[in-house]
Parts: structure tokens; C-alpha cells; sequence
């Protein structure tokens, strides 16, 4: 079997878990900083025909793909070079193709951006956003019909 492309690991993903309630607030953003991502995050997804199932409802889905979205920032003794970065990675289970009994949740997608990628505009609500868009641009590159 050759291998496939890298983003061809999102054909068929229909629904996800995702979990942004967590993420801490940085400067400047109220205390429900991520309650208000996972809800922007989530639309993004479902207006792309993506459905976002709690952690409860995964175990019915194939391969229980799970998106995972770290956050970090810092701005070191306050000193002016604030900075933060987004990764985020998809997780599914696959099979091991030496060994097709060994089933394993891996990370098969990842995306990253942050106040230094020479793409991002925007601040850090927009640049966690950003993961959302590039998640449904790869996501429709292999499942437009």
C-alpha cells in the first residue's frame, strides 16, 4: 500500500472532539477566554459540516479523533517581548502497518502558528482561530466531492 498524503488522514472525519474551556486567559481577555473559543471553534467547524462531539459521545465515532489546541505566551520579567504561539495537533486511532493488531491514538494533523509566523495577523483569539481555518481548508482538500 503506498503512502498517502498527509492531509488525506482528515478523509472521511466527520466529527471531532475538541476542548477549549480550559486555555488559559492571556493579558488583556476576560476570564472565559477559552468557553468563547470552543464556541467560535466549534461554528467554524460545523459551518464546514464538521460536527464537535463531547468526550462521552467520541467513543461511537471512527478513529475518536480528537483536535487538541495548546496555547502558550510569556513575556519574560515583563520586559516587553510578549509573545505566544498556538500548536495544535488531530489525534486518531490508527493501526500499525507492521503489525495491524497494534491499534494506537497518534497524531496524524498538526498545525502551528503564533506572533512570530510571518502569516499571522491579528492577536491571540485569531491566531487559535487560525487552527480552525486551516483544519477546514485541508479537511475540504480531501473531502470535496
Amino acid at each position: 500500500m503506498p503512502k498517502s498524503e498527509k492531509v488525506e488522514v482528515l478523509r472521511g472525519v466527520k466529527a471531532l472532539h475538541l476542548d477549549l474551556s480550559n486555555l488559559k486567559s492571556p493579558p488583556g481577555f476576560r476570564q472565559d477566554f477559552g468557553a468563547k473559543l470552543q464556541k467560535q471553534f466549534s461554528d467554524i467547524l460545523r459551518g464546514a459540516g464538521i460536527k464537535v462531539v463531547s468526550k462521552e459521545a467520541l467513543a461511537q465515532i471512527p478513529g475518536q479523533p480528537v483536535l487538541n489546541v495548546y496555547f502558550s505566551f510569556s513575556d519574560p520579567e515583563e520586559l516587553c517581548d510578549y509573545t505566544y504561539s498556538v500548536f495544535a495537533s488531530l489525534s486518531q486511532d490508527v493501526l500499525l502497518a507492521r503489525d495491524l493488531r497494534i491499534k494506537v491514538a497518534a497524531g496524524v494533523w498538526s498545525f502551528s502558528t503564533g506572533s512570530s509566523a510571518r502569516d499571522h495577523k491579528g492577536n491571540e483569539a485569531d491566531a487559535i482561530l487560525a487552527v480552525a481555518a486551516a483544519f477546514v481548508r485541508d479537511h475540504q482538500r480531501v473531502n470535496s466531492h
